[in-house]
């Protein structure tokens, strides 16, 4: 089968690029636009992967009945298109954990809020010294 033939190269196109010429918009925000439709329509919670697994199981159950290349493509497309949204989500999700560790007043403790409160320019070294800056740097030392 020749490259240009190909059903995932056509599903690459489609998800990438264009559908055959048509700009449809964002897919990720037409799937959540069809996400907001069909909870109004039905009152249910939808979920965008709700949404792609129907949307696959709509083009098996097509491709059940007749066989079509377009089933193909499209059902290559969707896997495409919900596997970029999974890892889309994965990263946010890493995103906003490492967010959380990196935030101190999250992880510090009653006491140290209460210190820091206290004493905004309190700090301590390694060694456990408590040191207080002067709040003035000589201006040699400016950058």
């Amino acid at each position: 089968m020749s490259i240009d033939k190909s059903i995932l190269l056509d599903a690459h196109n489609i998800v990438y690029k264009d559908a055959d010429g048509h700009d449809y918009g964002s897919f990720d925000q037409n799937m959540q636009d069809a996400c907001n439709f069909a909870m109004v329509m039905t009152g249910s919670m939808v979920t965008i992967d709700m949404a792609y697994a129907i949307l696959i199981g709509l083009k098996l159950a097509r491709e059940k009945q007749n066989h079509k290349r377009d089933n193909m493509v499209d059902v290559c497309g969707y896997m495409e298109g919900w596997s970029e949204y999974k890892e889309k989500q994965a990263w946010a999700e890493a995103k906003n954990e490492a967010e959380k560790w990196n935030d101190p007043e999250l992880h510090a403790t009653e006491q140290q809020k209460r210190e820091v409160a206290e004493d905004g320019n309190t700090h301590r070294r390694n060694s456990g010294r408590e040191e207080r800056s002067t709040g003035s740097v000589p201006i040699s030392e400016l950058p």
